[in-house]
Order: structure tokens, then C-alpha cells, then sequence
């Protein structure tokens, strides 16, 4: 059996005996789905293994680590992987020390779960996706270690368990107490006195506090009921913990982490946007802490109004009394002082200030106390652990049936519809619809249950069209129209109402900021957010104020650089109506400002990190999207030009058939009089890349007229070698090389593997050969890896022009050239190369070895819809599939190709088949 150690060293191991782990990414990789087990979607392992670079850059680089993998670990890869289309995991059968532990330890084998659990998480497991492992095995062996000490009927083990417990958790005074307490039934009462004093000390260095009345009587044996009564000066029976209606779905995970960090932390405050489920996972957290018999109290904070003291609240939620001439804070801290628990505090972001007060008097007084609060956002009180609860998980457009119904938010949106009315999922388009809802609504929680009360009347389908138009089909619950939904008391009534509740928490600039903000799809860095505060005239500090809407939970930062933020769609929507029309107007206009400027500074950088300005871009593209749509309601052709122009070059080795459009669009639309030759240039190899010839021919004649140094200028010169290359007129592109004026060394690099691919295909490859070697060392030395990978792929075809002993290292070559490529995210060029390996593998005879790279070429050009570069790919599969024995399939692909009929889906269909 094959088994993963993520604690102490990384290691694998077959049945006992260890098995070499590869190294670099791999290993990255298995330790990933050791600490994540079961199938996740490829995206979501991807993005969780690479966070700092786009989506598509991450999914190569899983499919590389993969491969990876596979190399490395032939013999036993089939059995350590479960890898599909659509998500990846370990195999079920594949043991975690760490999961191996954990089942031990809840099957009650403490010392069997020590064991594992005693070295801690293997070292190098250092990133941000470890974190969470860490914390779990730790928050186990201390939990081990307690039970332990507290079961052990030797007094000298149970000592032993407690000195390790209280060496690992130092601050904690239940560990200290539990030394002093074992020290004593030892009958070593000096031991315990000095126990006793590291207690004190710890605490007042730590925390500025004194033991508890519970430490104190450890030594003292105070242990009188009436008297303890007496101190309490009186007390009720303590409520039960509110049990809810529906089960909780979609949280298992968060459950068990904010569990965990319960276990680590005597302050957490789950924190997150109106409705994404706050209270819910709260009451779930107290249920389960109930059930294994810890005192449990629940204080709903929602009711009280603004400027109360909250303390009353929660003496009701512990079922205290004051008792005559005796504040209810002293009653409540001396409850808490000898019958410590959890204490949950729901809904406090109206009363932050008297909340705060009365933590910080809990804890201290009772160190043994655990306080778990809710809210908009954070205390903001020392030692305080932040948990921002984010909304549940929904599909993506393009997953199937059953993705969409294994969805956390359909689910739960399914299961509140059922409970209303089972027979309003019938229909057979149901599942797409519920899934446009999700979407729509971010999975959050409240606005799915909101929404499954109004599917029984009204259909899914309608629903999701409605709520295309706004939110207000969301207003109010049925039979609830004339009730408002802020009322007292029904503040869940409404979405809109919920989302008026944290209005009520901001200044006006504040709201105002957050309406500007609003009107940004998609991230966003901090530039643009100043763009548009500049533009709306709106005089608050930026940096301050979109720290201010992040802590009230309205927007969410993301690390990286550049930093960005983002909202939530349904916030997207309530915040633009903050805003009235002559400030909209001035803040689209400081958007498309905005664009510009970063289109032109991302086209102009030198010596910068191409992967990162590819990361950049892609990042921010929905802005500028924005942005060049109000420039063209604008009627504003200067910023058009400046935004298309600026994100050319960019686009160039990328699948963004988007961005060619755009600059289609923008050379069409050039004047007869005076047009830019630069954009009529762009046009024209942007129309070549969509595989419009016709529109490629025009742009370079209009080109050539408009350019004033004729056909010899920079842009004409360009777009005429772009035309000769693309009619496969070598002689020409020989020609027009010549006379193009350099202005840049990317362009002049450029050139010379154009140059080089010419006199390969006019029968030099020696002068070709000399002109990509040229090529690759002048790309060496700007050190653009997509420009390198360009003169690398010309070097593999010259090369292979050559006699054998040359050729035999392009495969060498293209492998190197591709993994460049692949690293900042240069599609188009991926896909040559790709093309270029498939028919490097048939001319050696390995029609096996060109099946992958040239089905992944013709998927790229069957997706960006560029007819041009695909057809020698397609004859080249079509070969490789028959030369294989896979004649059918072979067949299949020619009949859809000739007549037309090829898409990606259908490619891949055959793919798969074959």
C-alpha cells in the first residue's frame, strides 16, 4: 500500500519501503493532495498551488507537474494519482500519516496518534496552502495530549502528557492548571508552587493579568459549592444552545477549521459580507462543542440597538442573576471565572465598542473562556483571530450536470426550493438555471434562500432572468411586501435590507467610495480606485477608505503585486445605486483615463518580469473591457487608440482573440482622411491571427497608403512582411525584412526569425540556421522569455532542415522552448511549438509522442477560430491517429475538417474516443 508522511520529513512509502520523491514542483504537488484529500476540480488545486499567477499559466503548470509525476514515479503513479478531465487527487487508497492520525485519535488511540502527530508538519511544507495542516496537527496534538493527561490513571504518565501539552501551548493557563493540578495529587507541593509561580509570571508578562479564581484554588482547595454560590450571588439554569431548522450545507470545512482555530485561540471572529452565513456556522460550531459536553452559551447581539450595553444579553445567554447591589458585568465575569466554556456573540458589528469592552474583561478575568463572535467586521481587540468566511463555492459556466448539482450553493438552493415546494425542480433545463442563479447571487447564502421562496411562484428561469435586471425580486420575503426590510427584528427579511444594515456602518465618503468602487468589474488595483476618487472630486484619503470598506467586509483585498480588491456581484449592484448620475458620468470617465494609462505603461515597460505583466494584465483585462466600451459610448478615439495600442503588444503571444477584435474593430473604424498607420498595422496582423484574410489585405493597403515613408516605413514595412508571411510569399518576407526600420531589439528579433523561417522555406537552411542562432542570442540578452521561445522554435525548424546529426537536437530545442512559453503564458507560441513537436515526432517515427502536442495545437486554433496555422496540425494528427492503429478516429477527424464541421468539443470528443 502506498502511504504519504507530511509530518516529520516528506516522504512516500510502498508497503514500508521508502520510494524517492521527485524533486521541484512534484513533490509540491503530492504534499498538496496529501493535506487536501479526495477529487477537487484541477482549477481549484491549480489556483491553490499558484495563487500569484493567472488561471491559465497555473493550469499548465499542473499539467507539467503532472507529467511530472508520472515520469518520475512510473511504477507506481497509476496508484498514487486519480487524475480525469475535470478534477485530480490522490488515489483513495493512497494513506496520510496526518488523516491516519486524526482517525486515531477519534477512535480514542491517543498514544498510536502521538506518535504520528510528535514531529510536527514536514518543514518545507511552508506555503500559504500548508498553513491550515499546520495548525490541524498541532491543534490534534494538543487535543491528544490533553485527553491523555486528563485519562491516564498513572499520575507520573498523566504528568508527563501535561509538561509536553503545556511546552507546545505555553500561554495557555488550562495547561498550566493541569500540571499544577497533577503536581498536587502527586503530593509534590512545592513542585506545584513553583508551578504555580511560572503561571503567574507568564500571565503578567503576556497579558498584564493574574491567575483565575479557578488557578488560585488549585493550590488553596477552595472548592465550596455554597460559598462558590454565594460568589456568583445567585444564578439561573443556562439556556440551551438555539438548534436550527435546515441542516448546515456546503460548510464541512469551514466547520472543522474554525473548530481548530477554536482549539488554538481564546478570541475568533468569524467575519464576512451580509448574509454569506456568519450566525449559521456559529451556532454550528456551539452545537458540536455542546455535544462533546463543553458549556456552551449563545448571546444574539442583533436586537440590541446602537449605544446599549450588551451585557444583559449575554447574562440572559449564561442565565445569570446580578443580585441585589452587584453590577450584571461582575455577575457575568465570575459565572465565566468558575464555570468557564464558549460563549458565542452573534451579530455585533452595530455595537463594536461595547463589545470590545466587555471581551476584554472576559478574558481576562477567565483565561480558561473562549469567545467566538460574528460580524461585519473585526474587534479589532488584541489576540484576536480573524476568520473571513467567504461565500459558498459555485459552478463555473462550463461544468457539466453534475458539477453544477455537487455545487455547494446549488445544493443548498435546491434543498430550500424542495423544502417549499418539491415539484418546482422538474423541469429538464432546471440545473442550468439554478446554476445562472448562484452565480448571480455569488453563493451567498441568504440571497439562495431568498431566492428558493420565490422559485415556487414564479420558475426558476424567470428568477434568473429577473435577477439579471437588479435585486429588487429579493426585496422581502413572501407575504412580507409592505414590511421594510431593515425593520427591527427582520433585518433577514430583505437582501437589500441586510446590505442597508452595513450602509449604516459607513461615513458618506465611505458609501461614496464604495458606490465609485462599485462600478469596477472584476479585481482592481488601488491606482484605479484613486482614478475614480480624483474624478467624482471626492476628497478622501483612498488608501484609508478601501481599508475601511475591507474591514466591513463590503470588499475583498488580494495579496500580490500589484495588490487588488474585488466586490461581490449583488454589492456590485447596491452600491452603483449610491451613486447619483453626474458623479457615475465622471467616475466612467476616470475609468477610461485610467485604462489608458495602464495600457500604455504595461506596453511600454522594459527589463521587467514578463510572467508578471502577463499575470498583471490578464488580471485587470475586465477593466479595461469596461473601460474601452464607455471610450467607444464616449465616441473617444484617441483614448480607444491609446488603450487598444497599449495592450497590442501584449496580446500578441497570447489566446486573446477578445483583444484582436478590439483592434479590428478600432482599424475599421480608422478615418479615410488621416488614419493611423500604427493601428492599420495592428489590424492587420490582429485580422491574421482571427484568420481573416480578407480584412488582413485591407488593413495592410490602407497601411501602406497612410504611412508617410511609404513601403519602406516602420508600420507599412511590417504589415507587408506580416501579409508576405502569411501568403507564404518567402521571397517576399526576405524582401520586406530588409527594409523594415528597427525600432525596438523585440522587433528586430522578431525579424530575423521571420527572416530565418523564409530561408528555411526557400531551401538555406544554413543561412537560416545562422539567422535564428542570431536571433536567440540577441533574445538572451533582453531576456524575454516569449521572445526567446520565438527564436528557439525558428532555431528547431532550421535545424531540422539540416542533415540528421543536426536535426536530432530540435526536439531538445522545442522542449526549451515550449517550457519558456509555457511560463509566461505565450498561447499562440505554445501552440506552434506544439504543432512544430508533433511533426518533429512523426518525421522520427513516433506518432505516439506527436498525438499530445499536435490534439493540444489544434484545440488552441480550433478555440481562437485562426484557420491559417491549424491545417498542417490537423493532417499531422490525422497521420499520427492512423499511424497508431486509431484509423477510425483517423477518419472522423478528416470528414469534420473538410466539411467544416470541427469544433473543440468535437475535437475532443474524437480525442477521447480514440
Amino acid at each position: 500500500m502506498l502511504r504519504i508522511r507530511v509530518v516529520g520529513a516528506l516522504g512516500l512509502e510502498d508497503d514500508g519501503r521508502p520510494v524517492p520523491l521527485p524533486r521541484g514542483l512534484a513533490r509540491r504537488l503530492l504534499a498538496f493532495l496529501a493535506l487536501h484529500p479526495g477529487q477537487h476540480p484541477r482549477a481549484q488545486v491549480a489556483a491553490g498551488l499558484w495563487p500569484e499567477v493567472s488561471d491559465d499559466v497555473a493550469l499548465h503548470r499542473l499539467r507539467t507537474t503532472l507529467y511530472e509525476v508520472r515520469r518520475a514515479l512510473p511504477s507506481v503513479a497509476p496508484f498514487l494519482l486519480r487524475v480525469a478531465d475535470v478534477d485530480v487527487g490522490l488515489h483513495p487508497d493512497v494513506a496520510v500519516d496526518l488523516v491516519e492520525a486524526r482517525a486515531l485519535l477519534e477512535a480514542g488511540a491517543l498514544e498510536a496518534a502521538l506518535d504520528i502527530l510528535a514531529p510536527g508538519l514536514a518543514e518545507e511544507i511552508a506555503q500559504e496552502w500548508g498553513e491550515q495542516g499546520r495548525r490541524d496537527a498541532e491543534a490534534w496534538r494538543l487535543r491528544a495530549l490533553e485527553r491523555l493527561a486528563h485519562d491516564s490513571a498513572d499520575v507520573a504518565v498523566a504528568l508527563a502528557y501535561a509538561r509536553q501539552r503545556l511546552e507546545l501551548a505555553p500561554l495557555s493557563e488550562v495547561a498550566h492548571a493541569d500540571v499544577i493540578r497533577l503536581l498536587l495529587a502527586s503530593g509534590d507541593r512545592a513542585g506545584a508552587m513553583e508551578a504555580y509561580e511560572r503561571l503567574r509570571q507568564v500571565l503578567d508578562a503576556e497579558l498584564g493579568v493574574g491567575p483565575s479564581v479557578a488557578s488560585r484554588r488549585l493550590l488553596t482547595e477552595m472548592h465550596d459549592d455554597d460559598a462558590r454560590r454565594a460568589a456568583m450571588g445567585g444564578q439561573g439554569t443556562r439556556p440551551r444552545v438555539p438548534v436550527p431548522m435546515v441542516p448546515l450545507i456546503g460548510r464541512d470545512e469551514d466547520l472543522v477549521q474554525l473548530d481548530a482555530l477554536v482549539h488554538a485561540h481564546r478570541l475568533v471572529s468569524v467575519v464576512g459580507p451580509a448574509g454569506v452565513g456568519k450566525s449559521r456556522i456559529a451556532l454550528a460550531l456551539a452545537q458540536a462543542h455542546a455535544d462533546r459536553g463543553v458549556p456552551v452559551a449563545v448571546a444574539e447581539l442583533a436586537t440590541t440597538a446602537r449605544g446599549e450595553s450588551c451585557d444583559y444579553v449575554v447574562a440572559a445567554a449564561l442565565g445569570v442573576l446580578a443580585g441585589p447591589g452587584r453590577r450584571i458585568r461582575d455577575a457575568v465575569v465570575d459565572r465565566l471565572e468558575l464555570e468557564p466554556g464558549l460563549l458565542v456573540l452573534d451579530n455585533c458589528e452595530h455595537l463594536l465598542d461595547p463589545v470590545r469592552d466587555l471581551v476584554a474583561d472576559l478574558l481576562r478575568s477567565s483565561p480558561a473562556t473562549t469567545v467566538v463572535t460574528t460580524s461585519r467586521e473585526p474587534l479589532a481587540n488584541p489576540g484576536e483571530h480573524v476568520v473571513r468566511l467567504p461565500p459558498l463555492p459555485v459552478p463555473a459556466e462550463d461544468d457539466d450536470d453534475g458539477l453544477v448539482r455537487a455545487s455547494p450553493a446549488v445544493e443548498l438552493l435546491s434543498a430550500a426550493v424542495e423544502r417549499r415546494s418539491p415539484d418546482a425542480l422538474g423541469a429538464s433545463d432546471v440545473v442550468r438555471g439554478l446554476a445562472r442563479i448562484a452565480r448571480r447571487l455569488d453563493g451567498l447564502p441568504l440571497a439562495l434562500e431568498l431566492a428558493a421562496a420565490r422559485i415556487p411562484s414564479v420558475g426558476v428561469r424567470v428568477l434568473a432572468d429577473r435577477l439579471d435586471r437588479g435585486l429588487d425580486v429579493l426585496s422581502a420575503r413572501p407575504g412580507s411586501l409592505d414590511r421594510p426590510g431593515g425593520a427591527p427584528g427582520r433585518r433577514h427579511d430583505s437582501l437589500i435590507g441586510a446590505l442597508d444594515m452595513s450602509m449604516t456602518l459607513l461615513s458618506p465618503r465611505e458609501r461614496t467610495l464604495l458606490g465609485l468602487v462599485a462600478t469596477l468589474p472584476g479585481p482592481f488595483p488601488l491606482s484605479a480606485a484613486e482614478e475614480l476618487v480624483n474624478a467624482a472630486g471626492l476628497t478622501v484619503d483612498c488608501v484609508v477608505g478601501m481599508a475601511r470598506l475591507v474591514e466591513a467586509s463590503l470588499i475583498q483585498s488580494h495579496p500580490g503585486d500589484p495588490w487588488s480588491y474585488s466586490s461581490l456581484q449583488t454589492i456590485q449592484i447596491f452600491g452603483r445605486t449610491l451613486l447619483d448620475d453626474d458623479v457615475a458620468r465622471r467616475a466612467q470617465s476616470g475609468l477610461v483615463r485610467w485604462a489608458a494609462w495602464f495600457a500604455q505603461d504595461v506596453g511600454t515597460r522594459e527589463d521587467v518580469d514578463e510572467a508578471a505583466v502577463n499575470a498583471e494584465v490578464t488580471r485587470f483585462l475586465p477593466l479595461v473591457r469596461a473601460a474601452l466600451q464607455v471610450a467607444r459610448d464616449q465616441d473617444d478615439v484617441p483614448a480607444q487608440r491609446r488603450i487598444v495600442t497599449g495592450v497590442e503588444g501584449w496580446s500578441v503571444w497570447r489566446d486573446q482573440p477578445e483583444v484582436w477584435s478590439w483592434i479590428t474593430d478600432l482599424a475599421a473604424r480608422e478615418p479615410e482622411e488621416d488614419p493611423d498607420a500604427e493601428v492599420l498595422r495592428m489590424g492587420a496582423l490582429a485580422a491574421w491571427r482571427l484568420g481573416r484574410a480578407d480584412a488582413m489585405r485591407t488593413f495592410t493597403a490602407r497601411c501602406v497608403a497612410a504611412d508617410p515613408g511609404g513601403p519602406g516605413g516602420g508600420a507599412a514595412s511590417a504589415a507587408l512582411t506580416m501579409l508576405a508571411y502569411a501568403e507564404r510569399r518567402w521571397a517576399d518576407v526576405l524582401d520586406q525584412v530588409e527594409r523594415i526600420p528597427f525600432v525596438d531589439d523585440g522587433s528586430r528579433i522578431i525579424n530575423e526569425t521571420l527572416a530565418s523561417t523564409a530561408l528555411v522555406r526557400t531551401g538555406r537552411p544554413e543561412a537560416a540556421l545562422e539567422a535564428a542562432r542570431i536571433a536567440r542570442r540577441d533574445a538572451e540578452r533582453i531576456g524575454a522569455p516569449s521572445i526567446l521561445a520565438l527564436a528557439l522554435l525558428a532555431e528547431a525548424q532550421a535545424s531540422d532542415a539540416r542533415p540528421a546529426t543536426e536535426s536530432d537536437r530540435s526536439m531538445e530545442i522545442l522542449v526549451e522552448a515550449r517550457a519558456l512559453a509555457d511560463s509566461v503564458g505565450s498561447t499562440e507560441l505554445v501552440a506552434a511549438i506544439d504543432k512544430e513537436r508533433g511533426v518533429e515526432a512523426l518525421k522520427r517515427g513516433r506518432p505516439d509522442l506527436a498525438l499530445g502536442p499536435l490534439t493540444s495545437a489544434c484545440l488552441h486554433w480550433l478555440g481562437t477560430g485562426n484557420e491559417g496555422p491549424i491545417s498542417r496540425a490537423l493532417r499531422g494528427l490525422a497521420d499520427a491517429l492512423e499511424a497508431t492503429g486509431r484509423t477510425d478516429a483517423a477518419r472522423r477527424l478528416r470528414d469534420a475538417a473538410r466539411d467544416g464541421q470541427l469544433t473543440p468539443a468535437r475535437l475532443a470528443a474524437i480525442a477521447r474516443s480514440a
